[in-house]
């Protein structure tokens, strides 16, 4: 694995970043911000010098720079936050995704009782993949603003919702299946523009989505459990402490997504044509294998049971 940092400025002349993520010559590559990137490649990642390339808004912050030494432990994410067993692998290979560009996401709706740390994790997840002056959203009034909010960020979270409506359901469908956002010009009344929006979106408290199998077939499903009396802690030790791992477990998201592409071309075209999101089931089957051998036959019964629920 290289893990040095390095200047190649002819490695990114022609990358075309969507914003925190792009690929050029089979390569992937995450903005961090400073001037610097991650060039990911089958079986190596680096951090790569390259100050002509900026974060495209004033909105996003810097990330930080991954530990790419030894062994860093994405699953360190769980010492933060309690998450069902079962979810644990799907939780992770999700955050993985988050840097394979090209690619339609599924939504990750976090559900769990009251008090049990849904927005906790909603923000954690935001800071770890997309660092941003506003972490936490809510479902704008009119539905063109949903569409800005989509456009703005590379994850954008809306959280503590009590329901969404048929027009929102319909919007979030067409977009993690499209990725455009349709929007009327100003100068004209019938005239609209196309507006390309490669990003993901984590949904957080819905009551009821089982009577919306459009949004069914488009989500991931994670449950947090109620937090261990023992675990309990001020919030500001709490993201010291997060803040402290979070280049380990960035680092080693990283260097799981360089095996992952490894293994990619074995799966790819493998699986069966029912799945909606077959490309983000085919880079989670080899994200999985990734992390843990043998693990994708469950993390495709994990995804095919969120669907059929």
């Amino acid at each position: 694995m290289d893990k040095t940092t390095e200047a190649k400025p002819q490695a990114v002349e022609r990358l075309e970043m969507e914003n925190r993520v792009g690929e050029h010559n089979g390569r992937f590559y995450t903005a961090l911000g400073d001037g610097l990137i991650v060039e990911i490649e089958p079986g190596a990642c680096r951090v790569i010098d390259e100050t002509d390339l900026s974060l495209e808004t004033d909105l996003q912050l810097p990330q930080v720079e991954p530990v790419l030494i030894g062994n860093p432990d994405p699953f360190r994410l769980f010492d933060f936050v309690s998450v069902a067993p079962k979810d644990k692998l799907l939780l992770m290979v999700y955050v993985i995704l988050a840097f394979v560009p090209r690619i339609f996401k599924p939504l990750l709706y976090v559900t769990g009782p009251q008090g049990a740390g849904k927005s906790v994790l909603c923000s954690m997840l935001k800071m770890l993949i997309d660092p941003t002056r506003v972490v936490l959203s809510s479902v704008p009034d009119q539905p063109s603003d949903l569409d800005l909010l989509l456009l703005r960020y590379y994850v954008t979270v809306l959280d503590n919702l009590s329901g969404l409506n048929n027009e929102v359901c319909d919007r979030l469908c067409a977009f993690v299946t499209s990725g455009f956002i349709e929007e009327v010009q100003l100068s004209s009344d019938t005239d609209t523009i196309l507006l390309r929006a490669n990003s993901m979106v984590i949904l957080n408290g819905i009551v009821a989505q089982q009577n919306r199998p459009g949004l069914s077939e488009r989500t991931w499903r994670i449950a947090v459990e109620p937090i261990i009396k023992e675990k309990l802690t001020t919030e500001k030790r709490l993201w010291s402490a997060f803040k402290a791992v979070t280049p380990e477990i960035l680092g080693g998201c990283f260097i799981a997504l360089s095996r992952a592409m490894e293994i990619h071309p074995k799966i790819e075209g493998t699986l069966s044509g029912s799945l909606l999101m077959s490309d983000a089931a085919e880079w989670g089957c080899a994200i999985a294998e990734a992390l843990r051998p043998g693990s994708s036959a469950d993390f495709l019964d994990t995804i095919t049971n969120d669907i059929n629920q």
